[in-house]
């Protein structure tokens, strides 16, 4: 079953109605909201219904005291129907009367204006008449500087000018005396104070004479003065302290050696350039080449610094500038992200490339990359700040815009580069022969929307011969994915009629960009799409609305491909420690930009990770960089780096304690320097405990055991020079000794003095080691006698205990020399045993190599005791002699 169905509006002031009708009384608000739900009105809409019908007097109400009151009869909705009626009647009449009026002025007007020959020819002039009227116009706008009334208004201006600037001057003379006069100790602060801000001794009342009368003139001026202190133009390749004002543009530009430090300047062929090219802007008749290096970057800092949003633009003329008729193919990054391929098709074309792009810091990097395809070079380079409130995307700051194309569509004859542009853009003409152009000569405000196009775009348009046809732009991209902006400016330029409109609709491959508009005869508008057109191919149609009169028109447009900013940059850390030490050193290498990023194309020497959102700087080789002076504290800045080569430098000084708080360096190559002193112990124990690969030069290593012991330290394997001459005193030192003590011994003797024993000679003195008289640390020792009957003592080493014994080799590859020595110190020490003032003692001592022993005989002056004696071993075997009974 359906549900019933409300009643209307209309149908609910009837039923209001015949209450007020049936019963011909007085009403309160509370009294018909109780009553109408019985007409079928629901009392929450009585109120509305009622007002309603009080709004169009057919119910009346007045207040009662307190109380509002409504009431309606019948006879007074009679007497108002019959009032509207009268009305309409009287309206009709006369509409009558002027359509009558109408008739005859039409029929009075076609009283002579019979179609004939005359009349035709006479049209036909008219229109001739009219078109060379538009060319005057159009001629006149050209000249619109020079109008005597214009003249005149200027001239009127500059003087309300220049009397404002001497009443300026005036009141800062004022200013000075009074500051002189109330703080007269303060006059040197006061006078540095004037001259910073410019009231030096010529400070003085300005001569109208020499004042511009000429607004192009002074628009000139003020060209001049904002580029001088708001852009940054650069003639890439001009000689050295060139500064000059471009005649076409009024642009100042300036050299480009402090931007860059790498590169080589060269002119352009004399094919492409002066005289042959007489018409050749300055800045294209000569470039800057980057032969060396993978990336090279200038360096901008422009006034506004971070945060804001520049337009960058680049040119190139190749001009066969190197003789080699070859064409380069090269990249373009602005900071760490890809901006755009630089492509020629010839050497005469002057490619321009434009960006807009906000700077994440204060200073912009715009880097050439060579990807193998022949030596980068440039012509000019341009930084022009723009307001950073346009030019909105989706995406706010996280892309920038590249130029595809910006098209003036009311194109006249302009030269696309106007001096009133505040931002600069280059204007490219688009007019196809299906469409018209329109033009004005009065006053459009291009401030309102902050796009600010300049005079000579906004005050022409174009718009289709045929007035119900649309303006249409189209392009083709060749990838589907690139995002695209377009910018379109409008600004009504004819004077409509009252019954004329022109109404706008935009629209991209049929979807709609845009509600209906009307363009504004008073001001600049700015239409954009707010979502990003993708694909391949692209049409903008620019259509009239039904209710429109007049067709579209379009000023011009612009259309930008967004580009992400998908790179990192290096860790700001390493960054400026980099900085400094690049600083510190004037290290000779093509280090500009960003160190790490763009990754495919880092510092020359300097190695990256790129695990993270922000890149590190993990080696660093400076070997044979030329580097001198100490090493400077910004290495340790670099607290990721693993491994650092310093190798074949002129540094000097110490080998610095903080290099060891790189805690994660496994590489260090300091040889090739002048460095002194010793390797920190931090850095040796970080060699010994972390695997620290450290290379030095001899002279900084440490040979004593302490800090020797465990190193890892890699240098030459050789005999120090200052320990063979330490074991060759020593040993000479010993000999010096014995020879001394050699002349005690009385029996006999080789023909160098020294007595040899065979083993069956020393069992024959000992009795076949018969008797034992003690036992000592290093072995047993036994009786023996001589020929001649003297008594002494033979002792048989334990080669054990002689492995342990103090003085001798622990380690089993020690020299043949060292282990010698060695045992001769051990022998000598062990002969050192007190023997009395009045006995003089002789002391045999023997070198034994398996099958032989030498002996020695010592003179024993020095020792006193009864019971001493002195060892002498040979091989395994020890003599003790002559011994105290």
């Amino acid at each position: 079953m359906s549900k019933k169905r409300g009643l209307s509006l209309e149908e609910k002031r009837e039923k209001m109605l015949q209450i007020f009708y049936e019963s011909q009384d007085f009403f309160l608000l509370k009294e018909l909201e109780k009553l109408g739900p019985k007409k079928g009105v629901i009392s929450q809409s009585v109120k509305d219904v009622i007002q309603s019908l009080v709004d169009d007097d057919l119910v009346a109400k007045d207040k009662i005291g307190i109380s509002i009151y409504f009431w309606s009869l019948p006879s007074c909705a009679g007497n108002q129907l019959r009032s509207v009626r009268q009305k309409l009647e009287s309206d009709l009449q006369g509409s009558n009367k002027r359509l009558a009026e109408l008739v005859d002025q039409c029929e009075a007007l076609k009283k002579g204006r019979e179609e004939s020959e005359e009349r035709t020819e006479a049209l036909t002039q008219l229109k001739d008449i009219e078109k060379k009227h538009k060319d005057l116009k159009n001629e006149m706008v050209q000249f619109a500087d020079n109008d005597p009334a214009t003249l005149e208004a200027k001239r009127n201006a500059i003087e309300v000018a220049h009397q404002s600037a001497n009443r300026w001057t005036d009141n800062i003379f004022t200013l000075r005396q009074w500051c002189s006069n109330n703080f007269p100790q303060a006059k040197e602060q006061l006078e540095h104070l004037y001259t910073e801000a410019g009231i030096t001794d010529d400070f003085d009342y300005i001569e109208l004479s020499s004042f511009p009368l000429s607004l192009s003139h002074e628009a000139d001026t003020a060209k001049q003065l904002v580029a001088t202190v708001c852009f940054i133009s650069i003639d890439c390749g001009s000689p050295p302290n060139i500064n000059y004002v471009d005649t076409d543009t009024g642009i100042s530009y300036t050299w480009d050696a402090p931007f860059i430090n790498a590169g080589v300047n060269v002119n352009v062929s004399e094919e492409y350039g002066y005289p042959k090219n007489p018409v050749l802007p300055f800045p294209l008749a000569d470039v800057r080449s980057f032969p060396q290096g993978n990336r090279n970057c200038y360096t901008l800092t422009p006034s506004d610094g971070k945060g804001n949003l520049y337009l960058i633009r680049a040119s190139f003329m190749y001009g066969n500038y190197d003789g080699k008729n070859a064409l380069p193919e090269f990249d373009l990054y602005v900071n760490v992200n890809f901006w755009t391929s630089v492509k020629l098709r010839n050497a005469s074309e002057n490619v321009i490339k434009e960006i807009l792009s906000f700077a994440e810091s204060d200073t912009i990097y715009v880097c050439l990359v060579n990807k193998g395809k022949g030596t980068p070079f440039i012509s000019a380079l341009e930084l022009r700040p723009m307001n950073s409130s346009i030019y909105g995307t989706e995406f706010g700051r996280n892309v920038s815009l590249v130029l595809y194309q910006r098209w003036d569509t009311g194109y006249l004859n302009g030269t696309g580069r106007y001096q009133k542009d505040t931002y600069d853009r280059i204007w490219s003409p688009y007019s196809p022969v299906s469409w018209n152009t329109t033009m004005t000569t009065g006053y459009i405000d291009i401030f309102q929307s902050g796009y600010r196009p300049p005079d000579e775009v906004i005050k022409t348009a174009a718009s289709p011969k045929s007035d119900d046809e649309p303006l249409e732009l189209s392009w083709t991209s060749s990838d589907p994915d690139t995002r695209f902006y377009a910018y379109l400016y409008f600004a009504e330029l004819e004077n409509l009629k009252r019954n004329e409109s022109r109404e706008i609709k935009i629209f991209w491959n049929g979807s709609p960009v845009s509600g209906a508009f009307n363009p504004s005869p008073e001001y600049s508008m700015t239409v954009s799409n707010s979502r990003a057109f993708t694909g391949k191919d692209h049409w903008i149609s620019v259509q009239k609305t039904a209710e429109s009169t007049r067709p579209p028109i379009l000023n011009a447009i612009e259309i930008f491909s967004a580009q992400s900013l998908d790179e990192f940059y290096t860790r700001i850390d390493d960054v400026q420690a980099i900085e400094s030490i690049k600083s510190t050193y004037k290290v000779n290498k093509i280090w500009t930009g960003d160190p790490c990023s763009p990754r495919l194309f880092p510092w020359e020497g300097i190695g990256c990770s790129y695990n993270t959102s922000s890149y590190q700087i993990k080696s660093l080789n400076l070997s044979s960089s030329g580097l001198h002076g100490p090493i400077a504290f910004a290495f340790r800045n670099l607290s990721l780096l693993e491994s650092l080569d310093l190798s074949n430098n002129n540094l000097k000084g110490i080998v610095p304690e903080f290099l060891a708080d790189l805690k994660y360096l496994k590489s260090l190559n300091l040889k090739g320097n002048n460095l002194t002193g010793f390797i920190p112990r931090s850095l040796r124990k970080r060699a010994t405990a972390n695997g620290l690969a450290l290379s030095v030069d001899e002279q900084n290593i440490c040979h004593s055991r302490s800090c020797r012991d465990g190193n890892r330290i890699m240098v030459p394997i050789v005999v120090s020079t200052l320990v063979i001459i330490l074991i060759a005193a020593l040993a000479i030192i010993c000999i010096m000794r014995r020879e001394s003590k050699i002349r005690a011994y009385s029996g006999p003797l080789l023909p160098s003095g020294k007595r040899r024993f065979t083993y069956s000679e020393v069992s024959s003195i000992t009795n076949n080691f018969n008797k034992v008289i003690g036992k000592g640390g290093f072995g047993i020792v036994y009786l023996g006698s001589l020929e001649d009957g003297t008594e002494i003592a033979v002792k048989m080493i334990n080669d054990s205990s002689f492995g342990k014994s103090k003085g001798s080799s622990s380690s089993s590859s020690s020299s043949q020399v060292s282990k010698e020595f060695q045992v001769e110190c051990l022998a000598a020490e062990l002969a050192r045993e007190p023997k009395s003032n009045h006995e003089k003692k002789e002391v045999v001592k023997e070198k034994y190599t398996k099958t032989k022993s030498t002996v020695q005989n010592y003179s024993s002056n020095e020792y006193n005791s009864s019971s001493g004696s002195v060892s002498l071993s040979f091989g395994d075997y020890s003599t003790f002699g002559p011994m105290a009974r």
